[in-house]
């Protein structure tokens, strides 16, 4: 990546990562914290220290729900379930459509579990200014 970290990585969005790879247990509130912070994640303005974390938000939330074999059942539930149940409570699943789960099958932990957005909503190519940020 062009800011020197991984693609994947549950690091402090703007200085140390994106915060799109979960290694905790998949549930549903795990799933809606790691959408709301790549959401809130800031746009890169420049490529240097100083300006990590400055840029607005990106404003977009993960399309895929990426999972190891083991989480598949999990992410289908969340992604795509009805209803929620818990110990002796059912109501409905308002994140019902909120990822597409896919399955990596060479991913075999788990806890690890990752959000990318769709890149044709977020693509990897900006157009950026000729002479900075102010001209």
């Amino acid at each position: 990546m062009s800011d020197g970290k991984n693609l994947f990585n549950n690091g402090v969005a703007g200085s140390n990562g994106h915060q799109n790879l979960g290694t905790s247990a998949l549930s549903l509130a795990a799933w809606d914290l790691a959408s709301s912070s790549v959401y809130k994640q800031p746009m890169l303005v420049k490529n240097a220290e100083g300006f990590y974390g400055i840029g607005p938000l990106m404003a977009v939330n993960p399309k895929f729900l990426l999972v190891p074999r083991a989480l598949q059942k999990t992410a289908l539930e969340i992604c795509s379930g009805s209803f929620v149940r818990e110990s002796n409570y059912v109501y409905d699943n308002v994140l019902k459509g909120s990822a597409v789960p896919v399955v990596v099958p060479e991913w075999t932990d788990p806890n690890d579990w990752a959000a990318i957005c769709d890149p044709r909503v977020a693509p990897a190519i900006f157009v950026g200014e000729r002479f900075g940020l102010a001209p």
